[in-house]
């Protein structure tokens, strides 16, 4: 079994002692015993090789010896010395003891037995404590969680005491709203009867009112196309005016009832703006003669002359504002301007405004202007009269074409109302500027005479668009100094009431010097003094001035046409002659007396025999003989009404004249319900002769394009 580690001799204590010193202090022990003798074990480390090594210090040699994988047991180191390679010599032996690792011993195998039981013993208690804690605080939880929820239990039934005792309130409060809404609905509906009744008896107020205001105002125009003298002619105009006042009144509560019901519509239709201006001035054209106000009005250019909109409330908006606007001004001018404000394609904005040099208003008066039944001076003794209306419907008016209006406006020195619509480019509209053309006259010379500066502004700016090249001058006597500058000037436009020198003055003392060059006279309605000079003028035109007369004045006098042409304001309406250019068979169906008579006289002055039913049933008998070309027919009448008559011929009659309603009724509604019974036109009453003649005019020439 053991094995033998040979030393030199003399070396052999040194190297005793190391191996001594090497085996009790390195990690794997050795230790030795002389022959014969076990030195006692040690069991502080095992060893698993012995590494001896013996140093020959004489010689010069390092010797050592290396074994692994020693067993635990005794070995027998035998020692020698080595002088040289071919002699050996023993000098001793040692026996070491190599006892087993710590970890291999029965003790240490044992006391990790004991180790592993009681680290299992460990875990098994920490596993069944830790789970006995997890169970208590799951209990605890879960009482706490218990109690929270019966907690909660207990609110949740609170609540639902609460939510049943609040629904019980919303019940009640429901049965509340309930009989509240149907109490609003029974409120609704009286205020829907009463408004329709307030309808109706405003529709049966007006018809009654129209029906003997038609007999006088009618009675009125024959009287005045007799022979009368100067009293009795002041009682006729009297009449006409008051009646027309009456009228009025009539017309704006009946548009305010409208407005205030909310069954006010605006219509769209292609209409002309320019004739639509014109129209409403020609109302005040006498009435601004006769209180020597100049009425002008301008257009921009830009504005196309047909537009898509409601020419009905847009001119009884301008009619509102003219009116009131002449009411307040005693001297001066009553401006009428319209201009484009935007355009985006063919939708446009057109602005309005309406210049007068009047009173002017009060800055706190200004606030109540558009209130219903106001007035300025709303004082028993205040000088203007009024409703108060038709600031108010006018304001409502324009909101409904999708305006606004306001007002400026300087005490003592006069107001402008400025209002805005929307409206559309009709398809068939030009440019103003394109409409007229001066061909071959272009940049001839145009002396314009007037002493009102914007009248004066007015007709430069036209002229310039024609082409022309106007001079402007303020009075008479400025006329006369330009012209004997030695200017050649082709035409002359002179207005007739200027101060110090009027256009008669001016006319004669132009002719003195230049007898040939032409000279148009700018006249007031009414004024019969140019007719006594008609070797002056080469025409005359009547203010406000329409911008087609002007045109085909100028025209026709820059070609040195001599003809005069002289306006005749007080040629009879009524002529015989009216019946031969245009005749019918006409049959009136009217239940009036005085409306009866006044349809006889009116149509007899105009040259026709009608005949008369008093009903719509001897309407529908007559025309079954007769075969009338036109009816003109009441709407309501005893037995049968207007409505079914005209139903009844409309399904019953082979041969269909035209049905014109001539009623009192003049609500919008009563027009429709015309239009929808088969009527071909309608009239309301008072009837005024101009537009009864245009309408017998059209249904002459639609009867002769029958035969």
């Amino acid at each position: 079994m053991g094995r033998i580690l040979n030393l030199n001799d003399h070396k052999l204590n040194i190297c005793s002692v190391i191996l001594f010193c090497f085996f009790t202090f390195f990690p794997f022990t050795v230790k030795s015993q002389p022959p014969n003798k076990i030195w006692p074990a040690s069991v502080e480390r095992a060893l698993s090789h012995v590494n001896v090594r013996t140093a020959l210090q004489d010689i010069g040699l390092k010797t050592f010896a290396t074994y692994t994988h020693l067993g635990s047991g005794d070995y027998l180191f035998n020692i020698k010395s080595l002088v040289n390679v071919e002699f050996s010599k023993n000098t001793g032996a040692i026996i070491v003891d190599i006892i087993l690792p710590f970890w291999k011993a029965p003790w240490f195998i044992i006391m990790g037995l004991l180790m592993v039981i009681l680290f299992v013993y460990l875990f098994i208690k920490f596993r069944i404590d830790s789970i006995n804690a997890k169970r208590k605080h799951l209990e605890h939880q879960l009482k706490v969680n218990t109690d929270k929820v019966v907690g909660q239990a207990e609110e949740l039934k609170t609540q639902g005491n609460h939510l049943e005792s609040v629904n019980e309130k919303l019940k009640t409060q429901s049965e509340i709203i309930k009989e509240k809404t149907q109490e609003a609905d029974n409120a609704r509906a009286d205020a829907d009867r009463a408004n329709q009744a307030k309808s109706a008896f405003l529709a049966t107020m007006s018809h009654e009112i129209r029906t003997p205001l038609n007999g006088v105002m009618g009675m009125a125009s024959l009287l005045a196309g007799t022979k009368l003298n100067s009293e009795q002619e002041e009682y006729v105009n009297i009449i006409n005016t008051s009646g027309d006042a009456l009228l009025g009144v009539i017309n704006d509560i009946l548009d305010f009832s409208k407005i205030e019901s909310g069954n006010m519509e605006i219509e769209e239709h292609d209409f002309d703006i320019r004739q639509c201006v014109e129209n409403v001035l020609d109302v005040f054209s006498s009435r601004a003669a006769e209180m020597k106000l100049d009425l002008v009005y301008q257009i921009d250019h830009l504005v196309p002359p047909m537009i898509v909109g409601d020419s009905l409330r847009l001119r009884q908006v301008l009619l509102n504002l003219v009116s009131n606007a002449m009411k307040f001004t005693h001297k001066g001018e009553v401006f009428v301007q319209v201009h484009l404000e935007n355009a985006s394609g063919s939708n446009l904005q057109i602005g309005f405004d309406v210049k007068d040099t009047g009173i002017g208003i009060p800055k706190d008066k200004l606030s109540s202007l558009f209130k219903a039944f106001s007035q300025v001076d709303s004082s028993t003794t205040r000088k203007y009269g009024g409703t108060g209306l038709g600031l108010t419907i006018s304001e409502r008016l324009i909101k409904l074409m999708g305006g606004e209006v306001t007002v400026s406006s300087e005490d003592g020195v006069g107001s402008t109302f400025s209002f805005h619509i929307q409206a559309k480019e009709a398809r068939s509209s030009k440019k103003q500027y394109t409409t007229f053309s001066i061909a071959g006259n272009e940049g001839k010379n145009i002396l314009v005479v007037d002493d009102n500066a914007t009248n004066l502004s007015i007709l430069k700016a036209q002229l310039e668009i024609w082409k022309l090249s106007p001079t402007l001058a303020l009075s008479g006597k400025q006329a006369l100094e330009i012209l004997a500058l030695g200017t050649t000037f082709h035409l002359i436009i002179t207005d007739m009431q200027m101060p110090e020198m009027d256009g008669v003055m001016l006319a004669i003392k132009i002719k003195e010097k230049m007898p040939q060059l032409p000279i148009i006279l700018l006249s007031s309605v009414g004024d019969e003094s140019t007719s006594k000079f008609p070797h002056l003028f080469n025409s005359v035109l009547t203010k406000p001035i329409k911008q087609t007369q002007l045109y085909n004045l100028i025209q026709m006098e820059l070609k040195q046409n001599d003809s005069v042409v002289l306006e005749n304001k007080n040629k009879p309406v009524l002529s015989e002659d009216f019946a031969k250019a245009y005749p019918l068979n006409i049959l009136i169906a009217e239940d009036n007396l005085i409306n009866q008579k006044l349809a006889m006289r009116v149509l007899n002055k105009l040259g026709y025999e009608p005949e008369i039913a008093n009903n719509g049933k001897e309407a529908l008998d007559m025309q079954l003989s007769n075969n009338y070309d036109v009816i003109l027919m009441d709407m309501l009448m005893p037995e049968m009404d207007g409505l079914q008559a005209t139903e009844m011929i409309r399904k019953t009659l082979s041969v269909q004249p035209q049905i014109v309603a001539m009623t009192a009724n003049a609500l919008p509604e009563d027009r429709a319900a015309c239009m929808k019974a088969g009527m071909n036109d309608y009239i309301s009453k008072p009837i005024k002769l101009d537009i009864l003649m245009e309408i017998l005019k059209s249904t002459a020439l639609i009867a002769q394009s029958k035969v």
